[in-house]
C-alpha cells in the first residue's frame, strides 16, 4: 500500500463542454483532456487551468469520445499509475493510500441527494450498488466499478484499450474491469471515508433515464461470468417480484441487507423508511425501462 509521497500517480480527467467542479489540492500532476468541446466558456476556463501549477490541459487528437480522450490523457502521463475521475466528481481531500501491487484499485463513490425525493431515491439506489461493488471486489470477484473513482496501472490500461468497445459511448469502466479480469490482472478494493468521492444526483427524471439507459446500452457486451450471473439474478428477481408479491418481499430483504452493510465501507448516508420502501416498489419497472430503452435509444457522451 502506497502511503507516502504518492507522486507516482497522475490525475486524468476527460471533459466535453463540462468544467471540472473542483480540482483537489494534491501534490501530483493533473491532465485535463478537452474532448472536442464546442463551448467557448469551457475553452477559456481550461486555458486558465493550464496556467495552474501541475495542471496540463490538452486537446484530444483522436476521434470524439470519452474513451479516446482518456487514452490520450493516459498516454501523456509519465507516472506508473493514473487516477481516473469525471469533471463533475468531488474527490477526497487527499489521494487515498492505494495498492501498488494491484493493476486496478476500485474506490467507492457516494451521491449527494440535493435535498429532493428524486435525489434521495437515487442516493439509496447508488449506495446499494456501491456497497455491492465494494463487497464483491473485497471478496475477489468484482462485478462493478465506476470510472469516476479508479486508480489504474497506466501500462495495463493502455494494453486493454482495444477491449473497451469504442463504438459505445459508455462503459470505459465496466469494459476495463472485464478486460482486466479476462487477463487475470490484479484487482483490489480501497474503502473507508478517506477514499470516497462524491457525485451529484440527476436533477430530473429525463436526465436520470438518459444516463441510466446509456449505462444499460453496454449490457450485451458484458460477458464476464460474475457480471452476467449478478445481472441475471437481479433482473430475474425484479421481474418475478412484479408477478409474485412474496418474491418482492425476498428482494426487499436483500436490498435492506445491502443497505445496512454500507457502513462497513464508509458510507454514512441515511434514508427515511418510506424512501427505501418506495424505491423497492418502483425499481423493477424502472430497471425494465432502462434496459429496454438502452438497447433502443443509443446515447452519446
Amino acid at each position: 500500500m502506497n502511503k507516502s509521497g504518492l507522486l507516482n500517480i497522475t490525475l486524468v480527467i476527460a471533459c466535453r463542454n463540462e468544467m471540472p467542479q473542483q480540482l483537489p489540492k494534491w501534490d501530483c500532476p493533473v491532465i485535463i483532456v478537452d474532448d472536442h468541446s464546442d463551448n467557448s466558456q469551457f475553452t477559456i476556463y481550461n486555458s486558465q487551468l493550464g496556467a495552474c501549477k501541475n495542471v496540463k490541459v490538452v486537446s484530444n487528437p483522436y476521434p470524439q469520445g470519452k474513451k479516446y480522450a482518456l487514452k490520450y490523457g493516459i498516454e501523456q502521463a509519465e507516472t506508473e499509475f493514473v487516477y481516473l475521475t469525471d469533471a463533475d466528481t468531488i474527490l477526497p481531500k487527499e489521494i487515498p493510500p492505494f495498492h501498488t501491487d494491484a493493476d486496478l484499485n476500485i474506490l467507492p463513490l457516494q451521491m449527494d441527494a440535493q435535498n429532493s425525493l428524486l435525489g434521495q431515491l437515487q442516493q439509496v439506489e447508488y449506495t446499494t450498488l456501491q456497497t455491492a461493488t465494494m463487497y464483491s471486489a473485497k471478496k475477489g470477484k468484482p462485478i462493478m466499478c465506476s470510472g469516476a473513482n479508479l486508480i489504474v496501472r497506466r501500462a495495463r490500461w493502455l494494453e486493454c484499450f482495444n477491449d473497451l468497445h469504442t463504438e459505445l459511448p459508455s462503459g470505459d469502466d465496466m469494459f476495463l474491469l472485464q478486460a482486466f479480469k479476462q487477463k487475470n490482472l490484479i484487482i483490489k478494493a480501497i474503502y473507508g471515508e478517506g477514499s470516497i468521492a462524491t457525485i451529484t444526483a440527476q436533477p430530473s427524471l429525463s436526465k436520470l433515464f438518459k444516463q441510466r439507459m446509456r449505462w444499460a446500452g453496454k449490457t450485451p457486451q458484458l460477458t464476464d461470468p460474475d457480471i452476467r450471473k449478478c445481472g441475471i439474478l437481479v433482473g430475474t428477481l425484479n421481474i418475478l417480484s412484479i408477478l409474485v408479491p412474496p418474491i418482492w418481499l425476498l428482494k426487499f430483504a436483500g436490498e435492506m441487507l445491502l443497505w445496512h452493510r454500507r457502513k462497513q465501507f464508509g458510507f454514512n448516508c441515511k434514508a427515511k423508511w418510506y424512501v427505501l420502501l418506495l424505491l423497492s416498489i418502483l425499481y423493477p419497472w424502472y430497471m425494465l425501462i432502462c434496459l429496454v430503452g438502452g438497447q433502443i435509444n443509443k446515447q452519446q457522451w
